[in-house]
């Protein structure tokens, strides 16, 4: 499907460069123009270029670094096109994207089509799929590439797909650690929009309780720009399910049809048919990613998948091959993130490797479901559900049927909630990834609210969870939450809204009792130009952690106190705190968690701004109890999606910065930017450094044709578990003209200076120019030429000429015809790995799209 869809934007793209707007008769273009061309968008750039050449040297090195890693092909065609669609012919919307760039997220490679005719729905392509019904033990929602169709009628809906499956479902289960995160889910490449997080059973929204990193795959329970957010305490559990891709996996098929009858006062009865098989042999393929810099030492380059072989990954700095140990090493916990060791300024990073195959489909296995909802008047519904799921092709077959049934009723001020669940350890559902598990649960609530400003309610779940242990000897659990709360709301502006939940969680399982006592009162206010929100929240715990690698029952009180506020002090003076602190304590032993930040912005007119923020962050020395709660057991009736292969995270990190910056706009000609900044982080998952930099530019536009930019950065970096400081500065001064008559030019130089006692310290100056002449309207040539040279660990120069003659056929197409050398050259003649030379003709078409 991607190289069929590279093929059609290379002529959509060819179309709409040549053709432009439509220019036949006046009616025909009108039609054309309201129903096709102004309902397209085109974005992007793309070169496709024929390629005679000579080259020596490393011819590795070559192929991966030069034209966007296609070097030694004769034929190249990279570069990134985005095409959206809305409502074309009144009824048709699309997405196509394609990109070939390794520093662009591996997801973004998609082609999708939606047509809605009258009662019929299509779609097509990459979509999240799904099938029209209620029934939780038949349930599916998962990311494929294929299509589905539906029909809607007045009574009666119908729902079809066929599809490959792109990602492999997963549950993870992790103890909070007194932080706001990041909390690692181990995997990497989630498919993004596929996760659903749970905090103690409470569903989190992304964007408003959380952010999440796809490619690292981690969960920040906090704003990244602001900070606000809470803590998750080491008595609560994160329950995440997600997608995870399969790059060298095999990928899986799966069918399905669903279908509703609305039999009005009677109900509603919905049937799920649905078939999953297993795909054929895994892949071997290799990935490149490539790192963009500047990259500080001690910067951590997340891989897209964890590979399948760490020492046969390959990590080259420009086009040179690095050592294991000497300039990069592997995050000690996840080998998905490699650390540099050196500064890296000026050249690329590329990174070769296999990644680790993963089955997107686990075992053939089927599932028929059939759900029944009566209507109790206008007042709710009462719900019954069943499946029965069989996994047919492995060492033990296996069957059961699950059931269920949900009750929803509201009579006055009163609603009432309720639900049972009975899964056997042989069902096996379409999401499943784990078998020998079972459970059955209840659920009740109770909910009144007598008036608009006050509410209050209870809730109670109980759970047995069974899974199949060692030995094939039965493992049981128990699980219960009791939670009650009152939220008043009062009249008019006077008086203070507020909530009170208190809540009781209790657990028996492979680990033993548990019980968490939560009390939380949550207040919030608005006077004049403040607003602000309070929290309190207390915990009392008796259940088994660990500390320093001991296991052992122990009491634990968390007190949080969370507090933010806003307040313009003036028109052009704003101030905002967010923080949180949190008290741990156990066995005799306490400490103190935070989250702080305090901001202030000051911006008296449009020329002139400055920003100060100082944010604190530490989770407490006693984050790492891993304090077992019993929340994560039964995985909320999800599927039963099977947890990650990998060690789990649970360390305490610390982070502290300040920043200072400035903007000034002196006239309309001359302006200037300034920053101060300081970072210092450590912990388990972190880089563990301290780095403290300062930075200046300046534009100065001398006669509106031409442009001077001056830019320096220093920073130095010291590394908390290592005698190692790394200091480096660098300096860029570029012209940019482009006066009336026929030249334009641009030329530049940078310098980077290093310092510090690692042996792998480089320095680099380097100079571009390049001078355009326009020939005629469409005809101009232009001369380029670069020069690198690298002094220190690895010495190196590069040298790079291109003269190239440029006709530009249509608005946002060229012909571009040029002659190239390219020459590498090791400047210590011991090495000989990336140093190669190549002189040849370039002949490209070149689209560039803008709207």
């Amino acid at each position: 499907m991607y190289w069929k869809a590279r093929c059609a934007v290379s002529l959509v793209a060819l179309s709409a460069a040549v053709l432009g707007p439509a220019q036949t008769i006046s009616g025909f273009g009108k039609w054309f123009n309201d129903q096709i061309a102004n309902r397209i968008t085109i974005q992007g750039e793309r070169r496709i270029a024929y390629h005679q050449r000579t080259v020596s040297g490393d011819l590795q090195a070559y192929n991966d670094v030069e034209y966007g890693g296609q070097g030694l092909s004769t034929v190249t065609d990279f570069g990134n096109v985005h095409v959206t669609g809305a409502k074309v012919l009144g009824f048709l919307n699309f997405e196509l994207n394609i990109q070939d760039s390794r520093f662009q997220d591996p997801q973004a490679n998609r082609l999708s089509a939606d047509i809605e005719k009258g009662p019929w729905t299509l779609n097509f392509g990459d979509i999240h799929g799904s099938l029209s019904n209620s029934n939780r033990f038949a349930r599916f929602d998962k990311s494929l590439s294929g299509g589905q169709i539906g029909f809607k009628g007045k009574n009666f809906q119908v729902k079809a797909l066929y599809s490959d499956v792109r990602g492999q479902p997963r549950t993870v289960s992790v103890q909070g650690n007194n932080s706001a995160g990041p909390y690692y889910l181990q995997s990497s490449q989630i498919v993004r929009g596929s996760e659903q997080v749970l905090v103690d059973g409470v569903l989190q929204v992304f964007g408003e309780d959380y952010t999440m990193d796809y490619d690292l795959g981690s969960i920040l329970f906090v704003n990244k720009l602001t900070f606000e957010g809470r803590i998750i305490p080491p008595t609560s559990t994160i329950v995440a399910t997600y997608e995870v891709l399969g790059f060298n996996g095999s990928r899986g098929t799966l069918e399905g049809i669903s279908t509703n009858i609305d039999l009005k006062k009677s109900g509603r009865i919905g049937m799920t048919v649905m078939r999953q098989k297993q795909g054929g042999k895994f892949r071997d393929d290799l990935l490149t990613q490539r790192f963009l810099p500047p990259m500080a030492a001690g910067t951590p380059l997340f891989l897209d998948f964890a590979p399948a072989d760490p020492l046969a990954l390959k990590l080259y700095i420009g086009s040179t091959l690095q050592v294991l140990g000497d300039t990069y090493e592997f995050n000690e916990f996840n080998t998905a993130t490699i650390i540099l060791k050196i500064d890296v300024i000026d050249k690329i990073v590329t990174i070769i490797y296999k990644p680790k195959p993963v089955n997107t489909v686990q075992g053939d296995r089927d599932i028929v479901g059939l759900d029944y909802s009566l209507p109790l008047g206008d007042r709710g519904q009462l719900a019954y559900y069943q499946a029965v799921g069989r996994l047919t092709n492995a060492v033990e077959p296996k069957s059961g049927t699950a059931r269920g049934f949900q009750l929803e009723y509201k009579t006055g001020k009163t609603e009432f909630t309720g639900s049972f669940r009975d899964v056997p350890d042989g069902f096996v559902g379409i999401e499943t990834a784990t078998f020998n598990r079972n459970e059955r649960a209840t659920q009740v609530g109770i909910h009144v609210t007598p008036s608009d400003r006050f509410q209050y309610g209870i809730d109670h779940q109980n759970a047995r969870i069974q899974t199949t242990g060692l030995d094939n000897a039965p493992v049981s659990s128990r699980f219960s939450d009791l939670s009650a709360y009152i939220d008043v709301k009062p009249k008019g502006t006077r008086g203070l809204p507020w909530k009170l939940t208190q809540e009781r969680i209790a657990s028996n399982g492979p680990n033993g009792e548990a019980t968490v006592d939560s009390t939380s009162l949550g207040t919030s206010g608005q006077k004049g130009r403040a607003d602000w929100k309070l929290d309190l929240m207390n915990q009392f715990a008796n259940g088994y952690s660990v500390i320093d690698t001991v296991r052992a029952k122990r009491n634990l009180n968390i007190q949080t106190l969370a507090y933010r506020l806003n307040y313009r002090a003036a028109r052009s003076l704003d101030f905002n705190v967010n923080t949180s602190l949190s008290r741990v304590a156990t066995t005799g032993v306490s400490s103190m968690g935070r989250d702080l930040l305090f901001g202030a912005s000051y911006r008296p007119n449009e020329k002139f701004a400055i920003r100060a923020e100082v944010a604190d962050s530490d989770a407490g020395q006693l984050a790492t109890l891993g304090f077992i709660s019993g929340s994560g057991f039964g995985y909320g009736g999800n599927g039963f999606s099977g947890g990650a292969d990998e060690s789990n995270f649970n360390e305490s990190t610390n982070a502290r910065n300040a920043n200072l910056s400035m903007s000034w706009a002196a006239n309309d000609k001359l302006s200037f930017t300034g920053n101060l900044n300081y970072y210092r982080t450590s912990g388990g998952v972190s880089s563990n450094v301290e780095t403290k930099g300062v930075g200046f530019g300046a534009n100065w536009n001398l006669n509106n044709s031409t442009d001077i930019d001056l830019l320096f950065d220093s920073s130095t970096t010291s590394f908390l578990d290592s005698p190692l400081v790394s200091s480096a500065s660098t300096i860029n001064f570029y012209v940019n003209g482009n006066p009336k008559g026929r030249f334009s030019y641009r030329g530049g130089i940078n310098v980077l200076l290093t310092s510090g006692n690692s042996q792998f310290r480089q320095d680099s100056v380097g100079y571009e120019m390049s001078l355009n002449y326009l020939l005629a309207k469409r005809h101009s040539v232009n001369f380029s030429m670069d020069n690198g040279r690298l002094t220190g660990y690895l010495p190196q120069e590069t040298r790079n000429m291109a003269l190239t003659y440029q006709y530009q056929i249509w608005r946002t197409l060229a012909l571009n015809i040029g002659y190239r050398i390219i020459d590498v050259v090791n400047r210590d003649k011991s090495i000989v790995s990336g140093e190669y030379s190549s002189r040849g003709f370039d002949i490209e078409l070149q689209f560039n799209f803008g709207r």
